[in-house]
């Protein structure tokens, strides 16, 4: 049985050794994007846990299908009497098939003895002081080891814009606008595949935690955002924010004499 509310995140390169000495159990670390974040001048050996649960599947398999797409579009402010408009859509999908001959679960349940103590490391402490108690830190608190991998992936991308420029002609009694238009549209497909591969970590869990300042107890809770799999190693379904997609940022044009066509979208690898 699959868990209905996913913890653990996968890994973002598959090339971190199952034998990692950064990314371990009770390693406390700075971006939950990035296991290997390790947080600067903190202790090399991480509190250990008082009881680790270990778990084993055999021959196991996952596919993930992954469908985005998003649309912007944006009104330029360049003259009173003229409306410019400028819109992107993009489509991006992927493909994931994993198959493991052993895939391996280690995790362990921090109590608050443990939480206490280890957000006590003295390059913690400093971390957290630099950034005046303002960021979290997160604690690693499962992983999920890959053994006798195989894997193909699968990543397509639709791109397409559209500009135009109209006037509003009724003034010079034609009641119609008129005006320039652009197109444009793009296609790109890739893939990779792969018979065997080193031992290596595939997902990991985190606890998010929020420390106080003066020493008052953290605020704690499991990080589930971008998590995928559960305890029953099933993949899960993503939420995705149109925003957190594509990078979108707000820009505000201003009053132009002319437009340029505009990069709105900050690419983000599938």
């Amino acid at each position: 049985m699959s868990s209905n509310s996913p913890t653990y995140i996968p890994s973002p390169n598959w090339d971190i050794p199952a034998d990692s000495d950064i990314v371990v159990l009770g390693r406390l670390i700075k971006d939950p994007k990035n296991p290997e974040s390790k947080i600067p001048y903190s202790s090399t050996d991480p509190v250990p846990p008082a009881k680790i649960y270990e778990g084993e599947k055999i021959d196991w398999q996952t596919t993930l299908d992954k469908l985005r797409s998003g649309n912007i579009g944006l009104w330029a402010k360049c003259l009173q009497a003229i409306g410019g408009q400028l819109s992107f859509n993009q489509l991006k999908s992927s493909m994931e098939d994993h198959k493991f001959a052993n895939l391996e679960t280690k995790y362990f349940l921090p109590e608050d003895e443990y939480l206490a103590l280890a957000i006590k490391d003295t390059g913690v402490q400093a971390y957290l002081q630099v950034h005046n108690w303002r960021v979290p830190v997160y604690l690693i608190t499962g992983i999920k080891i890959a053994r006798g991998a195989s894997v193909s992936t699968e990543s397509s991308t639709d791109r397409s814009a559209k500009a135009e420029v109209k006037m509003d002609a009724t003034s010079a009694d034609v009641p119609v606008e008129v005006g320039p238009e652009a197109s444009w549209e793009s296609k790109k497909k890739s893939g990779t595949s792969y018979g065997g591969s080193t031992d290596y970590i595939f997902a990991y869990q985190l606890m998010e935690m929020r420390p106080k300042k003066g020493g008052k107890p953290s605020s704690n809770k499991t990080h589930v955002k971008g998590a995928v799999f559960g305890r029953g190693e099933e993949g899960g379904d993503i939420a995705l924010d149109i925003r957190d997609t594509f990078g979108i940022e707000e820009v505000n044009l201003g009053f132009l004499d002319t437009w340029e066509p505009i990069d709105q979208v900050k690419q983000d690898g599938i």
